[in-house]
């Protein structure tokens, strides 16, 4: 529950890790003081709502609205979603940018180079989890239409200038950014927006003394999608009292001039393509947890423990399902990835025939380089979730994980108490 840090990356523990450790001090101060409520919030989110990076725009009493929530109601957790930038890995959602890619550059091929430009129209807006490619696990649907790029320079530019803004952009998705789908702000009321939830946002949720008993599970794996397994185990736990509410945070790049993040782990920039290898097993593992879990809690885990049998079944049917998904994903992107590329690549395209777009042209084949490195057939994040051995590790420690949370729950009350 609190890893294994060694000393000389005792700074990196983990996310989740962390705030395990967080908690047990949160819970000193529980002790001194019972009407505390404890919010966690990641350092690249703000208390606002406007995606537009040139506005703030606060619209919520935040403290207010949470201290409501807590007295009227029976409420031990409550969490709030993200809008702006997707709260989702790289590594399951390049097709839904090549989606919007591919039309974007087919529009421009279409359009005069040095004519006013014309991507200032709003698109339209994006539904729930429209960044992600395999959104249907989660029981969202897309509406398969692209999305438009919406170019964010300011006063007489071209068509030209909205390519390169663009261009400058997509090497900012390996560290999270989607270029052309955020999540918007809906307005709604916040405390008649109050309902039932299944998910813990980890950058955005608030817990009640009593709900500190909730650590974040399985945090030493460092799998990715702890939010998620958390929520299901605290809904199977708590019910009604886990609520959700219109209380999102913007969620942007801590990095912003660069749009980075301070430390993610998994995402490899040495080299100069960047390498997702880390970030994808840990997404892929994390799904598997994650939707293994959403199994288990039907049959009524944890309060009754499957054996080990069962449990490693359950694990072996959901990472054979999701190697699908991830297969049939993989043959999407890179069908996209070809048709970004033939576009690019056309003799007759104005960033192709005037040299003065090189510097462009340089940032996209760079962008396809970086997506090639990542998503072939021999490409080190594909041969990892693939590899038999590697795979066996993983799949033991998972099983091994799910049949020790009693125990762990055991630990972490003794702790507390």
């Amino acid at each position: 529950m609190i890893g294994y840090a060694s000393r000389d990356t005792f700074y990196h523990k983990g996310a989740s890790v962390t705030r395990n450790i967080t908690s047990l001090m949160l819970h000193r101060l529980a002790q001194q003081d019972e009407p505390l409520l404890f919010m966690f919030v990641d350092s690249d989110q703000k208390f606002h709502v406007c995606t537009d990076p040139d506005c703030d725009v606060f619209t919520t009493n935040y403290f207010y609205h949470m201290d409501r929530i807590f007295r009227q109601g029976n409420v031990q957790v409550l969490t709030g979603k993200v809008v702006g930038d997707p709260p989702v890995s790289p590594a399951v959602m390049a097709a839904t940018l090549l989606d919007d890619a591919v039309a974007f550059v087919g529009e421009l091929a279409t359009l005069d180079a040095s004519a006013a430009c014309s991507f200032h129209q709003q698109s339209a807006q994006t539904g729930d989890a429209a960044y992600h490619d395999m959104a249907g696990l989660f029981g969202f649907t897309h509406s398969g239409e692209a999305c438009r790029f919406q170019c964010g320079l300011s006063g007489t530019h071209d068509h030209a200038d909205c390519l390169a803004v663009f261009a400058g952009r997509l090497n900012r998705f390996f560290d999270g950014e989607h270029p052309t789908r955020m999540t918007p702000y809906k307005h709604a009321d916040v405390e008649a927006s109050v309902t039932a939830a299944r998910t813990v946002y980890t950058g955005n949720y608030v817990l009640s003394p009593a709900a500190l008993q909730y650590f974040i599970p399985f945090a030493g794996l460092g799998l990715r999608m702890a939010g998620p397994v958390l929520g299901r185990l605290v809904q199977a736990a708590i019910g009604d009292a886990f609520v959700a509410a219109n209380l999102p945070m913007l969620h942007t790049r801590t990095l912003q001039e660069a749009g980075g993040a301070e430390f993610r782990p998994g995402v490899d920039h040495s080299a100069s393509l960047v390498d997702l290898s880390g970030e994808f097993e840990r997404q892929f593992f994390g799904d598997v947890m994650l939707f293994t879990v959403i199994e288990l809690v039907k049959a009524g885990y944890p309060s009754v423990m499957p054996d080990a049998d069962r449990i490693r079944h359950c694990v072996c049917v959901t990472e054979a399902r999701l190697r699908d998904e991830y297969a049939a994903n993989q043959s999407r992107v890179l069908e996209r990835l070809a048709a970004l590329e033939v576009l690019l690549a056309s003799p007759e395209s104005w960033w192709s025939v005037d040299e003065s777009h090189a510097r462009t042209r340089a940032l996209l084949d760079r962008f396809v380089a970086s997506l090639h490195a990542n998503f072939d057939e021999e490409a080190p994040a594909c041969r990892l979730i693939n590899d038999a051995a590697h795979c066996g590790v993983r799949r033991q420690a998972i099983v091994d994980a799910l049949l020790a949370y009693e125990t762990d729950r055991n630990g972490w009350q003794q702790v507390l108490s």
